[in-house]
């Protein structure tokens, strides 16, 4: 286990570059690049490969190289484990614009129509404001995967739909003259409080004035999948089968949710990766 995971972690570092300015579509293959670079280093432990010693606390190791200075872990691996903190993504975009995209949806239903809108102002931790408002490209995304990490653009066509769905992020929609304008009434700062909040409170505001000066507002300090906020076994249901309804069918839904709600039950992954396989039609003749 120990070369499994020095195989895995000392030759396979990715760069940050792949989350920053306008995303490419590398951006939604690094999960699964990892996972590969994982199964191979796995096989190559099984085979009696041996990899760099001290990969995490050596002069040269990972904590070296990310904190300047080597760190020994003590204590013991007791509760509470972190994964009882994990966040889900009620919507398809970056986690740091959960919030954002939430209070939008939820200020379409008080507005009538988005051409009243006059200002939009969104306020976020100094920390959310790094990678999905602060870089040029966000305030006028031109692919799938930079829409999907813009506050901006989720902001607008959250106002402007009442919802988000993959496909919000059509080369259409992201184009979108109504979508732009929006995002041209659009202000987003900082607010030292929910800064100094960050990360307990993952707090953002939105308010809302619009040509009568009409105002409208929403707050929120945890976004729907927070710990504190948590989603649904049916909410989570929803959204694996909106994200898989173009590549699987709804038996193949049905059959690969039951494995996953049960997933402690299944003696290997096999079926799982059975029922997840997408059906390609044959072409007559090919």
């Amino acid at each position: 286990m120990s070369h499994a995971i020095s195989l895995a972690v000392v030759p396979n570092l990715a760069l940050g570059q792949t989350r920053v300015g306008e995303l490419s579509m590398w951006k939604g293959c690094a999960g699964p690049s990892g996972t590969r670079a994982g199964i191979f280093a796995a096989q190559l432990a099984q085979q009696g490969m041996t990899g760099p010693f001290e990969p995490f606390d050596g002069s040269e190791g990972l904590w070296a190289k990310m904190l300047g200075n080597p760190v020994r872990l003590e204590g013991g691996w007791g509760e509470p484990y972190s994964i009882n903190d994990t966040r889900l993504q009620f919507f398809p975009s970056q986690g740091g614009t959960q919030g954002p995209t939430g209070l939008a949806v939820e200020l379409h239903s008080q507005l009538s129509t988005t051409a009243e809108i006059e200002a939009i102002r969104i306020y976020l931790p100094g920390q959310l404001l790094l990678r999905a408002v602060s870089e040029p490209e966000k305030w006028q995304p031109n692919t799938r995967e930079t829409a999907d990490h813009s506050s901006p653009y989720l902001v607008a066509v959250a106002l402007h739909d009442g919802t988000v769905t993959p496909d919000s992020f059509s080369d259409q929609r992201i184009g979108d003259p109504d979508l732009r304008s929006l995002i041209s009434r659009m202000n987003a700062e900082e607010d030292p409080e929910f800064t100094r909040r960050y990360p307990d409170e993952i707090n953002c505001r939105i308010e809302i004035t619009t040509a009568s000066g009409k105002e409208v507002s929403a707050h929120t300090a945890y976004p729907k999948g927070h710990p504190n906020n948590p989603m649904t076994d049916a909410e989570i249901d929803a959204k694996f089968r909106s994200l898989s309804a173009d590549l699987l069918t709804a038996q193949q839904c049905d059959h690969a949710l039951n494995l996953l709600w049960h997933l402690e039950d299944q003696r290997n992954l096999g079926e799982l990766f059975d029922a997840l396989v997408v059906q390609v039609e044959s072409v007559p003749g090919g």
